[in-house]
């Protein structure tokens, strides 16, 4: 089972940015697209950190500063560039903050899904080689290195690679078995790890998905609260213009 929900009946969040009330429900159909949230969180705690922390988090943030806009101008107290100031003053305390936080939070993230992929290695034998897969290992290696490349590359990573002498190759540092050269070395590493951490790796796939998602949504709300606050070209020489009265 993977970490993404199938039924869209079951997605939490919002497919654009800004709501409009029709009648006792918010329909999001507003402003730049965030896209809804489709994973489970409650799989993976790094799925729920993601959601609460970065999704949610971001989206709530923009949702108080313009919740902020729409009192300050019902107020009628002040000029569009005295908005711009009181808007500034309040994303400094209730905006900046948590999408400070959501950047942090995507890159911890980020950096665990690096450290779990740089941590996945051939993993070797559970068991010690009894003498004679030893003994076979040890004529692996010999006849690999008098190998053309083309036969190494037919037993190795051909439609029937010898387990054998893939053992022998994997278990060999690069200078016991020169002529495998770097690009197949590599490709029977990559194999040898897909075979041993599959589902780990499909999970890991899935959180780099949700990540990107969660970036979006982050994105999306700094990019909006960047514009929300800048002051119109016109509007620049009387910013100092707070109050009407």
């Amino acid at each position: 089972m993977g970490l993404r929900i199938e039924d869209s009946k079951a997605w939490r969040g919002r497919a654009q940015l800004y709501g409009t009330k029709r009648g006792e429900t918010v329909e999001y159909v507003n402003g730049p697209r965030v896209g809804m949230w489709t994973w489970d969180s409650a799989q993976n705690e790094v799925l729920k950190s993601l959601e609460a922390n970065v999704y949610d988090a971001s989206v709530k943030a923009s949702d108080r500063l313009r919740a902020k806009k729409d009192e300050l101008v019902a107020s009628g107290r002040f000029t569009p560039a005295g908005i711009r100031d009181e808007l500034r003053q309040f994303a400094e305390t209730s905006v900046k903050p948590a999408l400070d936080r959501a950047r942090a939070e995507l890159d911890a993230a980020q950096q665990l899904v690096r450290d779990r992929r740089a941590s996945m290695r051939p993993v070797a034998a559970t068991t010690p080689d009894d003498a004679v897969t030893t003994l076979k290992k040890m004529e692996a290696r010999t006849i690999l290195r008098s190998m053309s490349r083309r036969d190494l590359v037919n037993v190795l990573a051909g439609s029937n690679p010898d387990p054998v002498f893939v053992q022998a190759a994997l278990e060999s540092p690069p200078h016991m078995v020169p002529n495998i050269d770097p690009v197949l070395r590599r490709h029977l590493e990559q194999t040898a790890i897909q075979s041993q951490f599959g589902s780990q790796i499909e999970e890991l796939d899935e959180l780099e998905g949700a990540i990107k998602d969660a970036t979006n949504a982050a994105s999306v709300v700094a990019a909006e609260v960047t514009k929300e606050l800048q002051p119109a070209p016109q509007l620049v020489s009387s910013a100092g213009d707070k109050k009407i009265a």
